[in-house]
């Protein structure tokens, strides 16, 4: 199997991005991301996780309401 150019990153693009790296950050493990890239990433997933707490204690408070009730 032959893959495409388009198929393969370059060696110094961002694992998230695929972006050259500007500010890059190397993982233990080799993996290459840009610094700006990680932090976007871990705000998007604080919001990400906050909404489904939010969302999750609202279930929780209906389930408790309906047990009150019976």
């Amino acid at each position: 199997m032959r893959l495409s150019k388009d198929a393969i990153k370059e060696f110094d693009c961002c694992n998230l991005t695929l972006q050259p790296c500007i500010d890059p950050v190397i993982t233990k493990d080799g993996y290459l991301f840009d610094k700006q890239a990680i932090l976007e990433y871990i705000i998007h997933q604080k919001k990400l996780n906050a909404r489904k707490l939010r969302e999750y204690q609202k279930q929780l408070d209906r389930k408790q309401q309906e047990v009150e009730e019976q």
